[in-house]
């Protein structure tokens, strides 16, 4: 499954890579929702929480 990485300017997705890769990897792009050229560690910190996750979460916090 495809995780999404989260541009390091505006949090939102910036591209999806298929697999976290053992080694240090740095993907420069130009996000499609900022325009800005970001440079983005490849690995879990970098991975965007889902919406889905986000909502268990702060159920879990609030104590609903």
């Amino acid at each position: 499954m495809n995780k999404p990485l989260k541009c390091p300017v505006c949090g939102k997705r910036a591209c999806d890579v298929s697999d976290i890769p053992n080694e240090k990897m740095y993907i420069e792009l130009k996000c499609p929702n900022c325009n800005h050229i970001v440079k983005i560690l490849c690995d879990e910190s970098a991975v965007k929480e889902s919406s889905n996750n986000r909502i268990a979460n702060y159920t879990m916090q609030a104590g609903i």
